[in-house]
């Protein structure tokens, strides 16, 4: 940020010495504080086909065809401000003139409430389970999961301390921003 000159977690931890509260809101639009964060669930879609010669296509059954219609049908109807499906990785096939007997995705799905999660949950199965090729067979792996965070809540428990405190300081980047609680006296 201009304020940090690319040094962010010195800056964060100087501003907060001899501090009471330091909120890091990370806006994601100058001039925004972020109160939320959506969960974020990442995992593996692993696909299984069946290996041939190009030449003689019809005798295999392509594991990179089955990721295209999943990634599309996981894409489809993605939402900003609700569920959003992003697949970040898709990896299939070894050589030019054989049909891919394997290929594996990488997604990240994020939700704002657990209602959401059990429905992005709800639709990952169904995909998952779907051979959109007939033959494919599909199965999930976890990778990592982050739970949501409606700071709204934690703000109205911070500004209750706050109230206990007269000096406030505001600092704004472009990257961050922090507000810094230094005790009287």
């Amino acid at each position: 940020s201009e304020l940090s000159k690319g040094k962010t977690l010195e800056f964060m931890v100087e501003e907060a010495k001899d501090s009471v509260c330091f909120l890091n809101s990370e806006p994601h639009k100058k001039g925004f504080i972020t109160v939320g964060r959506k969960g974020i669930i990442k995992k593996k879609i692993v696909i299984e086909g069946k290996a041939c010669h190009a030449g003689y296509y019809v005798d295999g059954i392509s594991a990179v065809r089955e990721a295209a219609y999943k990634i599309i049908e996981l894409e489809k109807g993605s939402d900003v401000n609700g569920i959003t499906f992003n697949c970040i990785v898709a990896n299939g096939g070894t050589v030019p003139n054989i049909i891919p007997d394997k290929c594996e995705i990488i997604l990240e799905y994020r939700f704002k409430t657990s209602a959401q999660m059990a429905e992005a949950d709800e639709k990952l199965r169904r995909v998952v389970n779907t051979s959109y090729v007939e033959g494919t067979k599909s199965h999930l792996i976890d990778i990592s999961e982050s739970e949501g965070r409606n700071a709204v809540e934690d703000f109205k428990k911070i500004n209750e301390e706050l109230a206990k405190y007269s000096k406030v300081s505001f600092a704004s980047g472009r990257i961050q921003s922090e507000i810094t609680i230094k005790p009287d006296g």
